[in-house]
């Protein structure tokens, strides 16, 4: 349920108070403001993947379209320097 802030017009203080979407112009004691003042996502990102998590999940996948055919374009050297971060 998303969050959505009202006026106490009387008190000139903001509430903040979590109602389903279906309700939140139902009829209270506050004015409900019609743009918030700041922005949340209740939910968790996963962070972006390293360097070496994408270079390992593309060799991963050309492995398994390829399978024993496949070499890579780069020496293990490169390779190597991509994994350590350099």
């Amino acid at each position: 349920m998303p969050a959505y802030e009202f006026l106490i017009p009387e008190a000139g203080q903001v509430i903040e108070l979590i109602r389903p979407v279906r309700d939140r112009d139902k009829p209270i004691e506050f004015v409900r403001k019609q743009v918030p003042s700041r922005l949340g996502v209740m939910a968790a990102g996963t962070p972006e993947p390293t360097m070496s998590e994408k270079l390992l999940k593309s060799y991963y996948k050309l492995e398994e379209q390829q399978g024993s055919r496949f070499q890579s374009a780069f020496s293990k050297k490169q390779i190597k320097r991509v994994h350590e971060g350099l």
